[in-house]
């Protein structure tokens, strides 16, 4: 089964990495976890529930191309008892309409906010799509700078790489809401924490925590099968915050 579970493409395996080392602390602490796979839209990727009310979105892996639609990073979210926490929000508007669709495969409660863990292109662009349903899009302070200073490129490779027509309606965008330091989001009856560890694999990187069932979603801190990227990183604060 573990093997199944593993991929290796940098920063996309890092984002499911995350995902094995909360079950395997689940299982350390005596839970039992169990693993339901749902099939959802064409390009959109296949759910896997991961703990009880913890999803995973499996992106493809692999390098942006037209045949996987830029689809690569992983994305997730977390269902509360009153709505849900989307974690990264894809590579385009059309992908962000495809996650949101995906969530509505599992629940009809709203959601609440959306997390973008790391300043990849993988993992950012979908926004359009979640501000369109008023969803608010949540980022560290340091990574929406990032972003700001040096995405617009970004976006111009994939309109490049992907054509016009798949990337229409994605845009730069400026986050709703940014925060500085790590805290606790309690707005789907469900204690989610946000944890900044500091520079590390790359500024404003975060990992989120659900407190219910120990899930790590650690986004680009961890890598699987794979040397890491570390353009942007700290080392010596990588280290510290693993």
């Amino acid at each position: 089964m573990w093997a199944s579970l593993t991929r290796g493409h940098g920063r996309t395996g890092a984002f499911f990495a995350a995902l094995l080392i909360g079950m395997l602390a689940g299982c350390a602490r005596g839970g039992e976890t169990r693993l339901a796979a749902h099939d959802v839209a064409v390009a959109g990727g296949t759910t896997v529930q991961v703990a009880d009310g913890v999803y995973l979105v499996r992106g493809t892996g692999g390098e942006i191309d037209a045949d996987n639609l830029g689809r690569i990073g992983n994305a997730g979210f977390i269902v509360g008892d009153s709505g849900v926490i989307a974690i990264d929000v894809g590579t385009s508007y059309r992908h962000g309409v495809a996650l949101l669709d995906a969530i509505r495969r599992v629940t009809d409660k709203p959601v609440a906010v959306a997390l973008v863990t790391q300043v990849h292109q993988e993992f950012l662009f979908g926004a359009a799509a979640f501000r369109a349903q008023g969803i608010p899009i949540r980022m560290q302070s340091s990574a929406a700078g990032l972003m700001a200073a040096r995405c617009g490129n970004c976006l111009k490779t994939l309109r490049r790489l992907l054509g016009e027509d798949e990337m229409r309606d994605t845009t730069m965008f400026t986050p709703d809401q940014v925060f500085d330091t790590s805290h606790t989001l309690d707005v789907i009856g469900r204690p989610v924490r946000v944890l900044y560890l500091g520079h590390s694999s790359g500024p404003g990187d975060i990992a989120v925590l659900d407190e219910r069932t120990g899930v790590l979603f650690a986004g680009g801190l961890i890598d699987q099968h794979r040397i890491p990227d570390v353009q942007d990183s700290s080392l010596p604060g990588w280290r510290a915050a693993l």
